[in-house]
């Protein structure tokens, strides 16, 4: 045989050999146990159904089928590709729009992506051990698709506290999707999730790390445990830390009560959103009578925008307090901040003045040029 028909050989059946292979390959990896007439990822995908009843009813249909669903979703979810899967399922899905993919029954492989996030929501349910759940459930957390990833959180979450042994190392992943995941997992494990607050609190002041939201709003679905963790925390210098410490912390309550030094400490710290955050925590903390909303008076008169907004927006529901503010917030009426403006007029409005002082203020301000001033002082002083 010479070379050129060697050559023409190569060239004619090489290409065949490979599609026959490829072929082959895409039908044995589509075949699988069925149930009821149907191959169990059919029943899987009904479980994203458009409609919520028929949601309701496959999940209760795969529960009763535990025998038959668990292992064929242990094995759907807790399966890696490895470099040549990767590559045969590219090719797989070049070949699956074609005219002979089709009549061959070549499934797209991206409905694989969904198979594996139905195949973590059915293990929430699923009756299978529990220590092979959580290794698929694991291997689900750590996938490149969202929904895969967030399918494997929430049937972690309803693990409850086992969970941990998961959820809190990948807290701290350097990949942000599956960080967000974790905190999501954790979030919906509420008070459970309670030995995990200060792996919370290092991932809230990790200043190299993308914040998600949950990262603050974690610690009051934990409960009042997380006031202890974050309050001993502020002692920081970190402008940083110690404001995403005080964001955090304002949710919690009277249980913060015992960190209002740093509060008050935090009024004339140089940074505005320390001033703004601490200001919110003081009023947040519990026992607001008028020496503490006194403390915030001073502010009303701050350089910044954001505080001086604050600030009247936290006195606004303490008004019975707010009369010896009471030339300040007149001033507040020229402010240049529309809000703020208005948020002062409110205020007086609803003010009664009883000391003498505070008249004086009123009467001395009907006499302003800017109407509204004049209208609102108007309005106080028909309030004695």
């Amino acid at each position: 045989m010479n070379r050129k028909r060697r050559w023409l050989l190569v060239s004619v059946y090489l290409p065949l050999v490979l599609l026959v292979g490829l072929t082959s390959w895409v039908l044995f990896q589509q075949q699988e146990p069925s149930l009821g007439g149907e191959p169990l990822s059919h029943h899987l995908l009904k479980l994203q159904d458009g409609q919520s009843d028929i949601r309701a009813s496959s999940l209760e249909y795969v529960r009763a089928h535990s025998a038959e669903f668990g292992p064929y979703c242990l094995k759907t979810l807790s399966g890696q590709s490895n470099v040549i899967q990767t590559w045969l399922e590219s090719l797989q899905g070049r070949l699956a729009p074609t005219r002979i993919g089709k009549k061959l029954g070549v499934k797209n492989p991206r409905i694989n992506l969904r198979i594996r996030a139905m195949s973590a929501l059915a293990l929430g349910v699923l009756d299978v051990p529990l220590e092979k759940k959580i290794q698929a459930l694991k291997v689900g957390l750590y996938d490149n698709d969202r929904q895969t990833r967030m399918e494997s959180v929430k049937s972690l979450a309803a693990l409850g506290a086992h969970s941990l042994q998961i959820l809190e190392p990948a807290l701290m992943d350097n990949r942000s999707g599956v960080r967000n995941a974790s905190l999501y997992g954790v979030y919906l494990l509420g008070p459970e999730a309670s030995p995990a607050l200060e792996s919370l609190k290092n991932l809230l002041i990790n200043e190299d790390l993308s914040l998600d939201p949950l990262s603050f709003e974690v610690f009051q679905r934990v409960g009042p445990e997380a006031a202890e963790v974050l309050g001993n925390a502020l002692n920081t210098t970190n402008v940083v830390k110690r404001f995403r410490l005080l964001k955090a912390i304002v949710s919690l309550g009277n249980s913060i009560y015992p960190y209002r030094d740093h509060f008050i400490a935090g009024l004339k710290h140089p940074s505005s959103k320390i001033r703004s955050e601490s200001a919110r925590a003081l009023m947040a903390g519990g026992q607001v009578h008028a020496e503490v909303a006194a403390l915030l008076f001073p502010l009303l008169k701050d350089e910044e925008v954001e505080v001086r907004l604050s600030v009247v927006q936290l006195l606004n529901q303490r008004v019975p307090f707010t009369e010896p503010a009471i030339r300040d917030l007149l001033l507040l009426l020229e402010d240049d901040e529309k809000e703020i403006r208005r948020m002062a007029g409110f205020m007086l409005e609803r003010l009664t003045p009883k000391a003498s002082a505070s008249k004086e203020a009123l009467r001395e301000a009907l006499k302003s040029e800017n109407i509204f001033v004049r209208e609102v002082a108007a309005k106080a002083l028909a309030n004695e």
